[in-house]
């Protein structure tokens, strides 16, 4: 139901009156005009993570109820960031900086409309083709939009099952944008990948591709798993506008191809608590910091781990000054030369210290659980 103004109300009237409403709503999800999904955000405040039913309509608005008491939380409005193309289970949205976790599908009508329009193609990039991954994620193009991304490990095993050698393999899946695509999506995803031949493996549609990207992003080791030896490592957070430019790939191969070493790597969305944790030393030095922070949880970055002798010091300077406009002065060649575009959206965070190298990246290694 909804007011006057269009805002959406909690069903009341009999048991009878919300079975209507709920049946209606359901045949609406099943033609995507209202995908509805059971959400949690973890209140920091009160240490409470809250349960929410989030419905998103066909007019890019949507509104949220809670779970528990039944009652309104938000009221249908517009939230900009957040797509048709972010909302599958598992991920991550950021609703006027709450950061939402997408656990289940809310109703019969959603669960029917993904199960048989929501294809999600999945590749994963074999060890031999590890040095075209830049190449390899700047071919995701539209209709498709990177959804997950993880470095693994592959034992025998898992390399058996995907014809290729053991190693470090990239674990990639993607969302379908346009709602049309799906008829013909299994032939884009092809055609895509095709010119990366024998290096990528690929899979979209049917219970084989879903036992696929099930195995690869939750059965196969984290290569985060693995922490070296020697504390010459650096971190590296592709920030989020990047991500959104779809220039992300552009980046990667940029660092493969200074000589860097790629030794983890994940996607990752920070919620506030997260970034405000791992960037309190700027609070109080950067005036920027709050704009640092409300940017860092707007979307997902990407988290870097590169190794070799002296790579903190090598990679900071290969980044540029975090002011934009002074790097394309001055390093013109610098990841935030060519990627940034203000002080906040500079393309990539860095470690800055050589004694930070290893504590940056445990941080991340404890975010993801590893």
């Amino acid at each position: 139901q909804t007011d006057r103004l269009g805002h959406c109300r909690w069903p009341s009237g009999s048991r009878a009156e919300r079975t209507e409403q709920e049946q209606s709503r359901a045949a609406m999800a099943s033609r995507g005009s209202c995908l509805a999904f059971n959400v949690e955000w973890f209140d920091a405040n009160a240490s409470l993570v809250r349960k929410y039913r989030l419905n998103y309509y066909e007019d890019e608005t949507l509104d949220m109820i809670n779970s528990v008491t039944g009652k309104s939380f938000l009221k249908r409005t517009y939230c900009p960031g957040v797509q048709k193309s972010d909302l599958f289970i598992g991920a991550s949205i950021t609703v006027f900086s709450r950061q939402l976790h997408l656990v289940e599908y809310a109703d019969e009508g959603t669960t029917a409309y993904f199960s048989a329009e929501n294809v999600r193609p999945f590749a994963l990039v074999k060890p031999s083709a590890f040095s075209s991954i830049g190449e390899i994620i700047s071919s995701i193009q539209h209709p498709f939009s990177l959804a997950r991304m993880k470095m693994i490990s592959l034992d025998a095993s898992a390399a058996d099952r995907f014809g290729c050698s053991a190693g470090q393999a990239v674990a990639i899946e993607t969302t379908v944008i346009a709602a049309g695509a799906n008829d013909d999506v299994a032939s884009r995803w092809a055609k895509a990948m095709e010119v990366h031949g024998d290096g990528v493996y690929t899979a979209c549609g049917g219970q084989d591709s879903h036992d696929d990207t099930v195995f690869a992003f939750e059965t196969c080791r984290s290569s985060l798993e693995s922490m070296p030896a020697s504390s010459d490592m650096t971190a590296c957070l592709v920030k989020p506008h990047v991500v959104i430019a779809r220039q992300a790939g552009s980046v990667l191969s940029e660092i493969l191809a200074s000589g860097f070493t790629i030794t983890a790597m994940e996607m990752v969305h920070l919620d506030r608590s997260m970034a405000t944790n791992f960037f309190t030393v700027y609070q109080g030095v950067l005036t920027e910091y709050a704009d640092m922070v409300a940017h860092m949880i707007e979307n997902y970055s990407i988290f870097i781990r590169l190794e070799g002798p002296n790579v903190v010091a090598d990679f900071r300077d290969f980044c540029g000054p975090n002011e934009t406009e002074l790097a394309k002065v001055l390093r013109p060649k610098s990841l935030r030369a060519q990627f940034g575009e203000t002080r906040v959206r500079n393309a990539v965070h860095c470690t800055d210290l050589p004694e930070d190298g290893g504590l940056e990246c445990e941080y991340f290694q404890y975010l993801l659980g590893v």
